[in-house]
């Protein structure tokens, strides 16, 4: 199998965006170094300050699974899992490629 691809949404619960903010952006720089990440993009919402977006790629599902487990999830969730509005929304996917492969993959 190549590259699993995630993407998940993260919501703050209303006004707490910023202090979400510096949680999730801990939990990516942590993320970044860990074995398997090729990808790991944080993304705040320009509509919605209270939406965030990670998309993220892993050389395998042993990897991701490692990384949902491990812990800088288990570490974000402590210190900021009280500020989110629910659970994440995490959606692991393989890349189809479809289309113009210069823009069908990241």
């Amino acid at each position: 199998m190549a590259d699993i691809s995630v993407v998940a949404i993260i919501t703050a619960k209303a006004g707490e965006g910023d202090a979400v903010q510096t949680m999730l952006s801990d939990l990516a720089a942590a993320s970044q170094q860990e074995d398997g990440c090729v990808l790991y993009s944080l993304q705040r919402g320009v509509q919605d300050r209270d939406v965030f977006v990670t998309v993220e790629k892993w050389t395998s599902l042993d990897h991701l699974d490692k990384h949902m487990n491990g812990p800088s999830i288990a570490g974000a969730m402590a210190s900021g899992g009280h500020l989110l509005a629910g659970a994440p929304q995490i959606v692991p996917a393989e890349v189809l490629g479809v289309g113009d492969p210069a823009k069908a993959r990241y």
